[in-house]
């Protein structure tokens, strides 16, 4: 959960200065559909991060079984 929040706030942090340096006027229309996909992705990021450890650890346990 914290990887999740740790890139939810990064990606917030980096709209907000892209907001700034380019003058963009958010509102809440333009805001939600935005910050629903940022928190689509940001799940869709952890998730991709959950397989690929569980897959190398199944890799590594199936190589030292081997190795046995």
């Amino acid at each position: 959960m914290e990887s999740f929040c740790f890139i939810f706030i990064q990606v917030i942090a980096i709209l907000g200065a892209v907001s700034l340096f380019y003058g963009v006027n958010v509102n809440l229309n333009n805001i939600l559909p935005i910050l629903l996909l940022i928190v689509v992705f940001s799940l869709f990021a952890v998730c991709i991060g959950i397989f690929t450890t569980a897959l190398a650890k199944k890799k590594l346990v199936a190589i030292i079984f081997v190795h046995l």
